[in-house]
């Protein structure tokens, strides 16, 4: 968490406050991140102006005037803040590692209590063979993701469906809540085996996943617990979820407990009834 929506809302919710806006200074705490640069690779920020703003995967990419460019990761608890000198939103606010402030006014700030993020300075030209992003797979919204792409890079596999869409080198962004969501949405078990799902069904899947995460998108992200938007207002989604985080609460389709267990590491929510093992 974040995850692909709230990411792509962020990224979305920069560019009208920074784009065209050089950069006045920028500093760092002295508490170090999951990656960093220093203070002086940060400096060659200076006087560099902002022209344009990218999400890849769960990365932002604030991309400079001189050929720079800024690369962030939010981790599980960063925030991204976009604030004046007279806004009291980071007045009190503790976790402040990187702070970018603009000439033309404004402060952009990276919050991250537990440090799992990250923020690099990167030559433009060097970002795709950078090691967090040299190895990344389709994006879930494009054209490329579909259902024989799907249906290839599982045939083989011996993994369950779930950990599938969660691996970045596959499919990124897709994340434990859109992935159980998307799930629920095509009637499939999370434990089922990926090599097992037809291309009827890995087309079906494929459709969720684009219609979960545009609806995500829609409704301003899923605030559960640290993500709000640059503003410091938060989203919406987390109302509308089906399975995830509703652990025996009824199904909202067929009012069957919501069944949590883990996989990988990390709380799978389904609805027993509604997902069934057999594909």
């Amino acid at each position: 968490m974040p995850e692909l929506p709230e990411v792509e809302i962020i990224a979305n919710g920069l560019r009208p406050f920074i784009i065209g806006k050089s950069i006045g200074d920028i500093q760092r705490s002295a508490l170090q991140m999951r990656r960093d640069s220093p203070q002086s690779e940060l400096l060659r920020l200076r006087s560099q102006s902002v022209m344009k703003i990218e999400r890849r995967a769960k990365y932002i990419v604030i991309h400079c005037d001189q050929g720079d460019s800024l690369l962030l990761h939010l981790g599980m608890s960063g925030r991204l803040l976009f604030h004046n000198a007279a806004d009291e939103l980071l007045k009190n606010t503790k976790h402040k590692h990187l702070t970018i402030s603009f000439h033309q006014g404004g402060t952009l700030t990276l919050v991250d209590p537990r440090r799992f993020g990250m923020y690099e300075v990167i030559r433009t030209r060097d970002i795709k063979q950078h090691p967090t992003m040299n190895n990344l797979g389709v994006e879930p919204l494009e054209a490329a993701f579909d259902a024989h792409y799907l249906h290839t890079c599982i045939q083989q596999s011996d993994r369950n469906i779930k950990n599938i869409l969660m691996d970045g080198r596959i499919v990124v962004g897709v994340g434990n809540i859109y992935a159980s969501e998307s799930l629920f949405m095509t009637g499939l078990h999370p434990a089922i085996i990926g090599a097992s799902l037809s291309l009827l069904i890995c087309g079906r899947l494929v459709q969720a996943i684009k219609e979960v995460l545009i609806k995500a998108i829609n409704s301003g992200g899923s605030s559960l617990k640290d993500y709000v938007h640059v503003d410091g207002s938060i989203g919406g989604f987390q109302d509308e979820f089906m399975v995830y985080g509703r652990q025996a609460q009824p199904c909202k389709i067929c009012e069957s407990s919501i069944v949590r267990f883990t996989q990988g590491g990390r709380a799978t929510f389904f609805c027993p009834t509604c997902q069934e093992m057999a594909s």
